[in-house]
């Protein structure tokens, strides 16, 4: 809630950019457009592999 009362909905918190209304649709609570987390979850995949 405290993200739309700021006006910061629906951006990434990483870059940003716009997070698609797909996204949203599919995840409300998304922080990360599907860029920043599929990037994410590549570094947690190494990270978990080291």
């Amino acid at each position: 809630m405290a993200r739309i009362d700021a006006g910061e909905y629906g951006y990434c918190e990483s870059c940003g950019v716009e997070i698609g209304l797909r996204r949203l649709e599919a995840r409300p609570t998304a922080t990360l457009c599907i860029d920043c987390k599929t990037l994410e979850e590549k570094r947690e995949k190494q990270m978990a592999q080291d």
